[in-house]
């Protein structure tokens, strides 16, 4: 009984991430996360047609999230090293990193509001240059509940107590 019961997680987990690849991929290019022996994790682009076009190795950090820009041109990868969060930036056409951001804060989660880049971190929100540039930020006054990254748009819920708290929606225009 206990077997069956694993099976169906493990079955109800890959359609899950099945089903969040297709919802990416209608979009155009996607990113995804892998373990990858020899190193703390990789991400792989892969194009609408899910073909891989890009391979980025971590070495130094833990990878968090990762996601491409709506015109296809750049990934971004947020990593936990050594207790801080860095955002590494990518042009899919160099293999070379185009740029860095560096936080004291761990990045919960990156991604694209159109084509600006947005970083979270448990105590705000940056809108990063495609060089790791802070172009803005705005400070959460609470602990960050949950979150959503959605057409253009994210939206927090930033709690004064371990439950309950305020939505609050943000645009980086």
């Amino acid at each position: 009984m206990r077997k069956n019961r694993i099976i169906e997680i493990i079955f109800a987990a890959a359609i899950i991430v099945l089903f969040a690849a297709l919802l990416k991929a209608d979009r155009g290019f996607y990113a995804e996360i892998f373990d990858e022996p020899g190193y703390l994790g990789s991400v792989t682009v892969f194009d609408k047609g899910g073909n891989a076009v890009y391979k980025w190795y971590s070495a130094n950090g833990f990878i968090v999230s990762a996601d491409v820009s709506c015109n296809g041109k750049h990934l971004a990868v947020a990593c936990e090293e050594n207790g801080r969060g860095k955002v590494h930036i990518f042009r899919l056409d160099s293999t070379s990193e185009a740029g860095l951001f560096d936080s004291d804060e761990i990045v919960v989660s990156v991604s694209f509001l159109g084509n600006k880049l947005c970083a979270l971190t448990e105590h705000g929100a940056y809108m990063l240059s495609d060089k790791g540039n802070v172009r803005k930020r705005v400070k959460f006054h609470g602990i960050l509940g949950d979150y959503e990254f959605s057409d253009g748009v994210l939206n927090v819920e930033v709690r004064s107590h371990m439950s309950g708290g305020v939505i609050k929606e943000m645009s980086f225009d």
